[in-house]
């Protein structure tokens, strides 16, 4: 008997200690008080590439509920080149504890990076519902996610500006 309440002391004592290094940041952001970056997130932002042209294209997880018709082709490299790094910039989506999201439609984007040769640097798909995760992948096989929601709606303004449309479109 006293080796199980020893072991739920271990489990409370380990709890509290992991809710007390959440609350100070331990660990959990830079020294700028920022998120801290992922490693995947840091060898896409060390990557860098040119990305000269976005494909930004609409879809659903949920064939009842229709993603808004939309197809947007950037071609403007600095505009480009802005979305990729606001996209792969975004914080790591907390990896401890339980975490409560708004609803998600099932609607996504995607956003196809590509250099000016037409090769394909990226992929995002960015669900704007629910705790908005965005996941890059590269042909390369570097994945990495981040969270917009952590963003106070800073993405979406400048996903939007970029691509060239109304904010409420992607929201």
């Amino acid at each position: 008997m006293s080796h199980r309440h020893f072991q739920g002391r271990s489990l409370v004592s380990a709890i509290a200690l992991a809710s007390l290094a959440a609350a100070l940041g331990c660990g959990s952001g830079s020294p700028n008080g920022q998120p801290a970056l992922s490693s995947n997130q840091d060898e896409l932002l060390t990557f860098n590439p040119h990305v000269a042209r976005v494909e930004f294209t609409t879809g659903t997880e949920l064939p009842a509920n229709r993603p808004p018709n939309i197809h947007v082709t950037v071609t403007d490299a600095s505009k480009a080149q802005a979305i990729y790094l606001a996209t792969v910039e975004l914080p790591s989506p907390p990896t401890t504890g339980i975490t409560s999201c708004p609803e998600d439609s099932g609607i996504f984007y995607t956003l196809e990076f590509f250099d000016g040769g037409g090769a394909e640097i990226a992929t995002a798909k960015v669900d704007p519902g629910g705790c908005e995760r965005v996941t890059v992948t590269t042909p390369h096989g570097v994945s990495s996610s981040g969270w917009a929601i952590e963003q106070n709606g800073d993405y979406w303004h400048t996903l939007a500006k970029n691509l060239g449309i109304p904010e409420r479109k992607v929201l």
